[in-house]
């Protein structure tokens, strides 16, 4: 496999190189061998044009010339602002970035002679992906000429190794089938990371090949390893294919948790009643499929990083008067050796439905989720001298909701199809507790009752206009053109009291609609996704993304004048907010075109002449259209001042001999 991908921001490229290979051996009747191997090579060398920073392409003047009038690039092409480089500079970089990746999966799979229906399948996983980075910056780019250039060597390796023991044990009894498995398995990961870097070379000409003549050296490393162990049982009973029961139990352990909290077991059981397989629906011409089911269970999570229980101290370097080098160290974070499982106690019902012979189908599922124990940075005060949070298991939280699927087939006829999928689902989740003690974490910005991620902050309330009793209002200096503050508890006064949570930031509902059209050798398809009900700030309306005097690249806005006293936006001046970290809202909720495909598939009587199986001709394009009434970047993405989802032409072929 060959990719080649060329990004919308210049110099953004990406090529990979992959060779993968599947093989099956039946050494016995009771002994297989396979092996699924994959090595990979990408290569993303050379820097792509600054888009995010905040020098980079989305606030810079759009107005500025990048080259000289000899076609040369400049550094500093803003004369008015000698803080904006050209975000065209990272095309001058040297820069060589590539990584190697070998994935192989090899199992050996036993049916056991003497015992019929018992197997054992040993798995194995092997992950190797080493990255090499260098990169050499000129006296052609801002930081090259500051520093007389400055050269980077990094290297990492990452290792992932997996055992997997598996033991099955399936028979059939009449009209009950038992169906048991165990696994016992082990994991390890491990990252090994070293990086050097150089500043102030005689000359440009050996870019990042003369590490050993730099008049700066610095040094970085890095490594981390964190281990898994766990063991499950399962058992899945089934009668008459009518009534179904699963139970099962899992232990995992974590090396990241503390001493005392590294495993936590977590079981689980689920019913199932096949309702259509009873004798009164058996010969029903409406319901082919009728299902309901119903899980109860516990699950964990650990997505924490290793050694987040141990205090951590960072290196810290100066330079004294005529005495060279002096490093040392000072608290960075507080350890927590009780960190420990995350868990979720989960009730799920669901009911699978089949209608018209399966023509019509799908599923509507029901969830009640409770989470204990949550994974979270706490805020802590920085007067005790360690960053201002800690990793901790605080709190619960409710998460609820519902989901709904549908497929179906309109038509059918000889010569024309149609398939429809489309799937909705609402989701609500809040706190229900942080500290035991009923209050909420402000500096966090956690709000018992309401979901995680909030929009918490002072309420824009218009704007004030010539005439307007200012001197009398809860903002007695502020003048014609600034921004009202909601006075929420009355006081006449914006003090911290006046916040609130304006709107969480949790969409109402997702889902997503596709087509597939068939006529004759031709197909159709696109997918349609959208997010309804969901209110972001957006940053292109912030004083402190645009600055004061509005001159970095921004949103046309209209500003409040004396001749243009509106009531939505203030006066194009930094005190117009009134220092309060004003936000604006907007609506993020959008319907996007992702993905539509036509594609034709060679008639048989053709293959047969070109020794083929299967001949398929396809062009695609991505991210065609957005509908959304948001005025950021991405409504879909978190970064609004990042490289934007691009749109894909697509143009390939499927062959099978």
């Amino acid at each position: 496999n060959y990719q080649s991908i060329e990004g919308i921001a210049k110099n953004d490229k990406y090529d990979k190189y992959s060779l993968r290979t599947n093989l099956e051996s039946e050494v016995f009747k009771w002994l297989k061998v396979g092996t699924n191997t994959q090595i990979t090579f990408i290569d993303k060398s050379g820097a792509a044009a600054d888009f995010g920073s905040d020098r980079g392409a989305f606030y810079f003047n759009p107005m500025i010339a990048p080259y000289d009038s000899l076609g040369n690039l400049l550094i500093y092409p803003w004369p008015e602002q000698g803080y904006f480089r050209n975000p065209l500079v990272p095309l001058n970089y040297v820069q060589d970035d590539r990584t190697r990746r070998v994935f192989t999966n090899n199992y050996v799979d036993v049916d056991i002679p003497w015992v019929q229906g018992l197997s054992y399948r040993l798995n194995t996983g092997y992950i190797l992906s080493q990255w090499n980075f260098s990169e050499y910056r000129g006296r052609n780019t801002d930081d090259g000429l500051a520093q007389g250039g400055i050269a980077y060597d990094k290297h990492s390796t990452n290792t992932d190794v997996l055992i997997e023991n598996i033991v099955k044990y399936n028979r059939q009894f009449g009209k009950h089938l038992i169906d048991l498995t165990g696994l016992y398995s082990w994991q390890t990961i491990t990252y090994d990371y070293r990086s050097t870097q150089g500043q102030g070379f005689i000359s440009d000409a050996l870019t990042y090949y003369q590490m050993d003549v730099a008049s700066l050296l610095f040094s970085d490393a890095d490594y981390r390893k964190q281990s898994y162990l766990s063991q499950m049982f399962r058992l899945n009973y089934t009668y008459n294919s009518k009534y179904l029961l699963t139970f099962t139990v899992r232990r995992d352990g974590y090396s990241g948790f503390g001493a005392n909290r590294k495993f936590g077991v977590f079981p689980s059981g689920a019913i199932g009643w096949n309702i259509h397989r009873e004798d009164f629906l058996a010969d029903n011409p409406v319901i082919s499929q009728l299902k309901l089911r119903l899980s109860y269970g516990l699950n964990g999570n650990q997505a924490v990083p290793p050694y987040s229980t141990v205090a951590q101290d960072y290196t810290v370097d100066w330079w004294g008067p005529n005495e060279g080098a002096a490093y040392g160290y000072y608290p960075q974070l507080l350890g927590n050796e009780d960190l420990g499982w995350e868990s979720s106690q989960s009730l799920n019902a669901g009911i699978d439905y089949g209608i018209l012979e399966n023509r019509i189908n799908g599923s509507i599922e029901f969830y009640n989720t409770n989470t204990s124990d949550l994974l979270l940075y706490r805020a802590i005060s920085i007067l005790h001298g360690f960053e201002p949070s800690v990793l901790t298991n605080i709190g619960k939280t409710n998460n609820k909701g519902v989901e709904f699927s549908l497929n179906a087939f309109p038509v059918r006829t000889r010569d024309f199809s149609w398939n429809l999928n489309f799937n909705i689902s609402h989701n609500k989740n809040k706190i229900v507790d942080l500290y035991g003690d009923g209050k909420d974490d402000i500096n966090s910005g956690w709000f018992i009752g309401y979901p995680l991620h909030v929009n918490y902050g002072y309420k824009f309330d218009g704007v004030y206009q010539e005439g307007d009793d200012i001197a009398n209002s809860p903002l007695p200096n502020a003048e014609p053109g600034y921004a009202k503050i909601r006075d929420i508890n009355g006081d006449n006064a914006i003090t911290d009291d006046d916040r609130y949570v304006l709107s969480d930031r949790q969409p109402n509902f997702t889902g997503g609609i596709s087509n597939t059209l068939d006529y004759k050798n031709w197909q159709l398809s696109f997918f349609l996704h959208f997010v309804q009900g969901v209110t972001r700030a957006n940053p292109y309306k912030n004083w402190g993304r645009v600055w004061g005097e509005a001159q970095r690249n921004t949103l046309y806005l209209q500003y409040w004048t004396p001749e243009n006293p509106i009531n939505t936006y203030p006066v194009n001046d930094p005190n117009a907010v009134s220092g309060y970290g004003l936000q604006f809202y907007e609506d993020a909720s959008f319907l996007r075109l992702k993905d539509l495909t036509l594609s034709y598939n060679i008639p048989k009587a053709l293959l047969t002449r070109l020794h083929t199986e299967k001949f398929r001709v396809y062009a695609s394009v991505q991210n065609l259209l957005t509908l959304t009434k948001w005025t950021g970047l991405d409504p879909e993405l978190d970064g609004q001042s990042s490289i934007p989802l691009t749109r894909k032409f697509l143009i390939g072929t499927n062959i099978t001999f």
